[in-house]
């Protein structure tokens, strides 16, 4: 399995949100104004800043047109700068692997001002359409807008978490504790002092949710769950700040659950007092602990279905409007009907992602009963362990997994070998995100753990799961190939799951062709192919091999079927258009690099493939065309690269000594 695989598989994976990506991206490339734009990017964009990232980065890996578009919008249209630094570099991301967005801003008036002319009409009986749009929007108001008390509790955790501690004092109100009866220049002064003993660092929030109870028009209060990294063991306290219901020792990371009770006062609200709803949850018997869980996970269940059954409503409506486009012949009753369509799947868009969102939220919420219950009887809930790494990779909490992990280690010896196997996937989980985040020294340092631990843990539990997990951990670092087919070979003795064997034969396949043997990896392939017959990677590697065999028809088939599976595949087509080249089918080369453009408009690559087929014909022209086009897009592709140098190469050999000459002056002629 493939590092990228393992990515998509553990704690970095799964997240709820991006469950409806691809109708997100096509709403977006149909909005026709700005503000419907940001209104669709709303259920992203309202969440906390740490979920948002968590989400860019894994949209980062979904190779996806759709991904590109949604990535693009929050780029151009979010306040958050931080942000929009990290979908910028997700859109890099992407460029580097050819998937570029198609989505752009749209022009046009605003969807804002178009409502406000609406309002402002006397006969709005006229635009039935737009009526019910605004009731949309009021009905998504928990989505789409938040009370002002929940900004001033965000800011506070933020401006706090940044350490701007003159700004944080402004957030409380007159006689709030939280003083401590301190002058504003001798509460700052404390907590810097406080931050440089524990180095407060990484904030995140991962909800925030006004709390429904009626206390008053000035009054409110807000749960907010959040984490932040500390020193591991903290000298000094300052009463924002609560001892955590679990934190992990090697990032020093604690997780909170806190309610803020929120005052208007001064014509402002402002935060009064805190109470730390994680430690009341230790005040519970294991018995209401028990009662309160089965509480919340009936709650999850209940949304996972409606967030299931509204998927399927979803890309039933996606199917429909697909046939529709195909049919040409649409009179204005039927555009009234498709309006009222587009209304109907918004609607149910914006219901969608308030349920996801809600489940962000019980999910963790749940997690801080787990830290309760495994505080109160850890040896008895050996099943809660599992449950909890599993919920907190659910959203892409990787340190939170982490803990559990080393938690189950150490306190039930039994499941020692599980749970050092999981621990060290987590550690390889934190070291790619440490990676994405540009701290290599942490990367680094968690990378260095992943082998002894998963050694550890073969030495603990003899398991062919944790035989596959070292192979895998030592084929990505290409070192030890012989150790890692050992294992491997160890692991097949069984018993295996499916998901073992798949990354079995994955493993064999790998080392095969690090060392080149394509008999050996062509087997290893085939096998997968049968394990994961609808894998379009599997059949274009199949093809790929068969190829450098010289099997030109047995390549052909894969590539085929992959391009079937895949159409965004570009490599399938490129290389199927070399083999037809090989062949000198030319005709046929042109038309598979053209059907994967039809499919891939901005795929630098395939502009290359074409240029490179128009050269073999001797149609320099029109090969510098696409060259020039690709470049356009991508001139950081090396096949791209590649191509032009050939080009570069081949143009001067065929016109002498003046070629270049003349290849300039055309081109300064175009400028």
């Amino acid at each position: 399995m493939t590092d990228q695989d393992k990515q998509n598989k553990g704690p970095e994976g799964d997240v709820a949100l991006l469950q409806q990506f691809e109708q997100i991206a096509r709403a977006l490339n149909a909005s026709e104004d700005l503000a419907e734009a940001k209104a669709l990017l709303e259920p992203f964009t309202s969440q906390p800043e740490n979920v948002q990232i968590a989400l860019l980065k894994t949209l980062g890996t979904i190779k996806t047109t759709a991904s590109a578009d949604i990535i693009q919008a929050i780029n151009a249209l979010s306040n958050n700068k931080e942000i929009r630094k990290e979908a910028r570099r997700r859109l890099i991301q992407l460029e580097n692997e050819d998937v570029y967005a198609e989505w752009t801003i749209p022009a046009g008036p605003t969807l804002t001002e178009t409502i406000e002319n609406f309002t402002q009409s006397d006969e709005p009986e006229e635009d039935s359409f737009m009526s019910e749009l605004q009731s949309l929007f009021g009905q998504a108001e928990g989505l789409m807008g938040a009370p002002e008390h929940l900004d001033t509790v965000t800011e506070f955790l933020q401006e706090w978490g940044n350490q701007h501690y003159d700004e944080v004092v402004g957030y409380l109100s007159k006689e709030s504790p939280l003083r401590e009866g301190l002058s504003e220049a001798d509460w700052v002064a404390r907590r810097q002092s406080w931050a440089e003993k524990v180095r407060p660092d990484d904030l995140q929030i991962s909800f925030i949710e006004p709390v429904e109870d009626e206390l008053g028009p000035d009054i409110a209060q807000v749960d907010v769950g959040w984490s932040i990294r500390l020193t591991p063991e903290p000298t000094l306290a300052v009463p924002e700040c609560p001892q955590p219901t679990i934190s992990f020792k090697e990032t020093g990371r604690g997780w909170f659950w806190t309610r803020y009770t929120v005052i208007f006062e001064d014509e402002e609200w402002r935060i009064h007092d805190f109470t730390n709803e994680g430690a009341r949850l230790n005040e519970l018997s294991l018995e209401e602990l028990q009662q309160s869980i089965t509480d919340l996970s009936s709650e999850i269940e209940e949304i996972s279905q409606d967030i299931e059954d509204e998927t399927e409503e979803l890309e039933e409506a996606e199917e429909d409007l697909e046939e529709e486009e195909e049919d040409e012949d649409e009179d204005l009753e039927e555009d009234e009907d498709e309006e009222e369509e587009d209304l109907g799947e918004m609607q149910l868009l914006a219901s969608t992602l308030g349920n996801m969102s809600s489940m962000i939220r019980l999910i963790v919420q749940l997690l801080h009963h787990h830290d309760a219950l495994i505080a109160k009887a850890p040896q008895e809930n050996e099943e809660i362990f599992r449950e909890a790494f599993d919920l907190s990779g659910g959203i892409a909490d990787v340190e939170r997994a982490a803990c559990y992990a080393q938690l189950m280690a150490e306190k039930l010896p039994e499941s020692r070998g599980e749970a050092l196997r999981n621990l060290a996937y987590s550690y390889h989980a934190i070291a790619a995100r440490f990676h994405n985040n540009d701290d290599h020294e942490e990367e680094e340092r968690f990378d260095a753990m992943v082998e002894p631990t998963i050694r550890e843990a073969l030495q603990v539990s003899d398991t062919p799961a944790n035989h596959v997990l070292l192979a895998t951990i030592l084929i990505q670092h290409e070192e030890k190939l012989d150790e890692a087919e050992a294992h491997l070979r160890e692991a097949q003795k069984g018993p295996l799951t499916q998901e073992d064997a798949v990354d079995v034969a994955m493993g064999l396949a790998e080392i095969a062709m690090q060392r080149e043997d394509n008999e050996e990896a062509l087997k290893h392939f085939n096998e997968l192919s049968r394990l994961t017959p609808d894998d379009a990677q599997v059949w274009y590697r199949i093809g790929y091999i068969q190829h450098q065999m010289e099997r030109f028809k047995e390549a052909s088939a894969a590539l085929q079927r992959s391009i079937e599976l895949a159409p965004e595949l570009t490599e399938a087509y490129t290389e199927l258009a070399s083999i037809y080249l090989v062949q000198d089918n030319a005709k046929k080369a042109l038309d598979v690099a053209r059907e994967g453009l039809d499919n891939n408009p901005d795929a630098a690559d395939l502009y290359a493939t074409i240029a490179l087929i128009y050269m073999q014909s001797g149609d320099f022209r029109s090969a510098d065309r696409y060259l020039s086009k690709g470049e356009s897009l991508d001139s950081d592709d090396e096949f791209l690269q590649e191509a032009r140098a050939r080009y570069n190469a081949e143009y001067k050999q065929r016109r002498g000594p003046q070629g270049p000459n003349k290849s300039k002056s055309r081109k300064a002629k175009k400028k």
